[in-house]
């Protein structure tokens, strides 16, 4: 596996604050220099001409608001048009070493989210079991669980990906029927995230993570998942070539 997948919502994204979103473009700076440095082959899937001189290919991504509306929506393009080895990573992974592959594992992912169950999950997942989401979605539970972080996501299982992906074009559309009931950006995490979890549950997948709880150390990388790569002048900003 040489290559590196990264997607970027400049419409999305542009919707934050200005000193929060030059932040994050500074991430996916580093994050694909970094990439490139240990010798990886980096693409960028997104609307944005921020990489075009970064990346070593850069796949545009026509903006269509309701096909794209959810934070993870532009992840789906190289799952679905993608069968090449690749690892799917986000801009606010930092890597310092070449990533071990585990080749046996139904589908790689970064972390186990312990402690945002309250925070980001509760409350959508009650109100989508109650507007009756397991119409739609077979294999749906409400259960208190650890979740999958995809900050990091590989699948050996192609069954299960193209499970994922159709799952993620039901959820979707029904999170858009009933939007005026719902958190969309919560609701990004459950189907990226949550939703992964329990197909994963459901069909016994194996699974293999590189970090036990999200942020956690391992020797591959750092992910400044949340509001962490918004705290101060952090030591990952530092030039690629210190590394």
């Amino acid at each position: 596996m040489n290559t590196l997948v990264f997607t970027f919502d400049k419409t999305l994204n542009e919707k934050t604050k200005p000193a929060k979103y030059r932040q994050l473009l500074r991430f996916y700076t580093q994050a694909l220099k970094r990439g490139q440095a240990l010798g990886y082959n980096v693409e960028m899937y997104t609307n944005s001409d921020k990489f075009d001189n970064i990346a070593d290919k850069v796949h545009w991504v026509d903006k269509d608001f309701h096909k794209y509306e959810f934070w993870d929506s532009f992840k789906f393009v190289p799952l679905k048009e993608r069968t090449d080895d690749y690892l799917l990573c986000d801009g606010d992974i930092l890597f310092h070493e070449r990533i071990n592959i585990d080749k046996v594992s139904d589908v790689l992912f970064d972390a186990w989210e312990i402690a945002n169950w309250s925070l980001v999950y509760s409350e959508d997942i009650n109100k989508l079991t109650e507007l009756g989401i397991k119409k739609v979605i077979p294999e749906w539970v409400n259960l208190r669980q650890h979740v999958m972080n995809c900050g990091i996501l590989k699948f050996n299982d192609q069954e299960l990906k193209n499970t994922y992906i159709d799952r993620w074009d039901k959820f979707h559309s029904f999170c858009i029927e009933h939007r005026d009931e719902l958190n969309l950006k919560k609701c990004t995490a459950i189907g990226a995230q949550y939703l992964l979890t329990i197909l994963c549950n459901y069909f016994n997948s194996t699974r293999s993570n590189y970090s036990t709880t999200l942020r956690q150390a391992n020797p591959f990388y750092v992910h400044y998942a949340g509001t962490a790569k918004f705290q101060g002048d952090i030591t990952a900003m530092k030039e690629v070539s210190k590394i």
